[in-house]
């Protein structure tokens, strides 16, 4: 997929946003730490593993499993853990 940051004049909110032009899909993920590895990965495609669910040939939900490689889960911060 490519990939897009967005970042706020107003704040520190960032926003990437990952496309891949084959099916039309598009999303768009707030978070620094994806943007700060993208934009160090010097890559303008990028490997996304996606979870899909499909109902009558059209998507219906879906979950972001890896992006560039790295698992999402180990992106999460939980407080006090």
């Amino acid at each position: 997929m490519t990939w897009k940051v967005y970042e706020s004049p107003i704040g520190p909110v960032v926003s990437v946003e990952l496309t891949d032009s084959r099916d039309g899909f598009l999303t768009h993920l707030a978070s620094a730490r994806l943007a700060d590895h993208l934009k160090s990965a010097d890559k303008h495609v990028i490997p996304v593993v996606l979870v899909e669910w499909r109902d009558f040939g059209s998507l219906r939900a879906y979950r972001i499993e890896k992006i560039d490689g790295i698992d999402i889960a180990s992106w999460i911060e939980v407080a006090g853990q």
